[in-house]
């Protein structure tokens, strides 16, 4: 994974999430846990759980997390802000009642 991190949300992450628990939602396959939790190691991002895309789900990165938050809620957990670089996620989490803001990554420039 060479993605590179985006300094801003790291920062926004760790100054809003004191007394919260912070949830890395993603659409990667869980196949690709090793080369995430590196990733998040090697870029000193601080995080309580890990939630990412069953290994036969083909859905789009929406559809994955839509899935992923419907099982976090039925956990007891209660999101209070998602950070997404893509817009459509931000559209789903809106629609899910969940407050956003986006953080430019560039990944998503055409």
């Amino acid at each position: 994974m060479d993605d590179p991190p985006i300094p801003e949300a790291i920062r926004l992450v760790e100054r809003l999430t004191e007394d919260h628990t912070v949830i890395l939602l993603t659409a990667r396959p869980s196949g690709s846990a090793d080369t995430t939790l590196e990733w998040l190691g090697r870029h000193g991002v601080n995080w309580d759980l890990l939630a990412m895309r069953n290994q036969n789900d083909h859905g789009s990165s929406p559809e994955v997390k839509r899935a992923i938050l419907s099982d976090l809620r039925s956990d007891g957990y209660e999101p209070v802000l998602a950070i997404d670089d893509d817009p459509g996620n931000l559209v789903m989490y809106r629609s899910e009642g969940v407050p956003t803001v986006y953080v430019h990554s560039g990944y998503y420039d055409t």
